[in-house]
């Protein structure tokens, strides 16, 4: 009989005892999900053989293949140590990845890469040079952002005016009365 097996069994005791499952938890050193888990009746998965020690064992999940957390634990032990040193992609320094997946040798390289660094830009008020703070950032100052915001409205108001002036006169032209 398997590890889970006799928690199982032993947790339907407690539950004909009439516990709630916070406290056969308690008395089980499991969570009350995992006591949840276990009183679900019939189990909902077949039982499995562990990946690493062989012991025919209950999942709680569909995706577990092993008895416990600690054969889990070694899995993934032996699992990290075949993956072969690599070589971080943004400094080049050598180390030991945590996953298949990983290309970089820390979180703060891969966030780097994720989002280059902002470049030197060309304010558009000024035109002076200004190192960004945001990726969105077009002006040196806030002041300048504002400046520039009321020189395109005044812009904007000739531009329409310029319109209204320019269908007035092809209005004219046409003989349409305004």
């Amino acid at each position: 009989m398997s590890r889970m097996d006799r928690e199982r069994a032993t947790a339907w005791a407690l539950r004909a005892e009439g516990l709630p499952n916070r406290e056969i938890g308690e008395r089980l050193g499991l969570s009350t999900s995992s006591v949840a888990a276990l009183l679900r009746w019939p189990a909902r998965f077949a039982p499995r053989t562990c990946g690493l020690c062989g012991t025919v064992f209950t999942p709680t999940n569909g995706r577990q293949r092993f008895c416990c957390r600690a054969h889990w634990v070694q899995h993934r032990a032996r699992q990290i140590d075949g993956l072969p040193v690599r070589e971080c992609r943004l400094c080049g320094a050598s180390y030991r990845p945590n996953s298949a997946s990983q290309r970089y040798c820390c979180a703060e390289h891969r966030e780097q890469h994720r989002r280059p660094a902002l470049t030197a830009r060309q304010c558009r008020y000024c035109g002076d040079w200004f190192m960004p703070v945001s990726g969105g950032q077009c002006y040196c100052t806030a002041e300048h952002r504002q400046l520039d915001s009321s020189r395109t409205l005044a812009q904007a108001r000739d531009h329409v005016a310029a319109l209204e002036a320019e269908l007035a006169r092809v209005r004219e032209h046409l003989g349409w009365a305004a």
